[in-house]
Order: C-alpha cells, then sequence, then structure tokens
C-alpha cells in the first residue's frame, strides 16, 4: 500500500471520529488540502508519462495503416 493511500486512509479516520474540536478541523483541513495537492501532482506526472507512450502506439499504428 502506497504512502498516499495511507494518508487518505488516516484522513478518513481522523474525520471519523475527531472532527469536534478546532484544533482537530484545523489539522484535519491542513491535511486534506496537502494530500489533495500531493495526489494531483502525481496524477499529472503519471498522465504525462502515459502520453509518451500512448504517442508512440498511435505512431506505430499509422504507419500500420498507411501500408
Amino acid at each position: 500500500m502506497s504512502i498516499i493511500k495511507l494518508l487518505w486512509f488516516f484522513l478518513f479516520i481522523l474525520i471519523l471520529f475527531f472532527r469536534y474540536t478546532i484544533f482537530s478541523k484545523i489539522i484535519i483541513l491542513i491535511l486534506t488540502i496537502i494530500i489533495t495537492l500531493i495526489t494531483i501532482i502525481k496524477i499529472i506526472a503519471d498522465r504525462n508519462e502515459w502520453r509518451i507512450i500512448a504517442e508512440e502506439y498511435h505512431k506505430k499504428n499509422e504507419i500500420k495503416n498507411d501500408k
């Protein structure tokens, strides 16, 4: 299990059991923002990696279809 998934699970537990005090709400908000930013950055990086693979695949198919 990746660290990000564990952090999301930890956040879920925090929201369920520790949402009643103002300090807990601040911690939950900060953790949510941090995890969300990390997740978005990872998604963008993965998308760029797959874009290269997809471009190579489509170029090979274009060459085969032209013949």
